[in-house]
């Protein structure tokens, strides 16, 4: 069986200031035994490796929004103007 982490990985992750803060223990220098004992490794295999990509859109654009308005607009006036006659 193989330990984890290695001797040289352990090393590396000496010089992490993320590891140091967080495996930081009292009285105690950071030792490859304590890394040992508190970090785990697990491996994740997946049959297949695909994705579902999902995208979303406007329904109104910009220029759609103002040509509604503006056709709104001459019917409010074509309305106004026969309402006058």
């Amino acid at each position: 069986m193989v330990s984890f982490p290695s001797r040289q990985y352990a090393e590396l992750l000496k010089l992490n200031p993320v590891i140091i803060n967080n495996f930081a223990f009292e009285n105690e220098s950071l030792s490859y035994e304590n890394l040992k004992e508190s970090l785990v490794c697990f491996n994740v295999f997946f049959n297949r490796l695909q994705y579902t990509e999902i995208t979303e859109s406007a329904k109104t654009s910009p220029l759609d929004l103002i040509s509604s308005i503006g056709g709104q607009l001459g019917h409010i006036f074509f309305l106004f103007k026969n309402l006058n006659n």
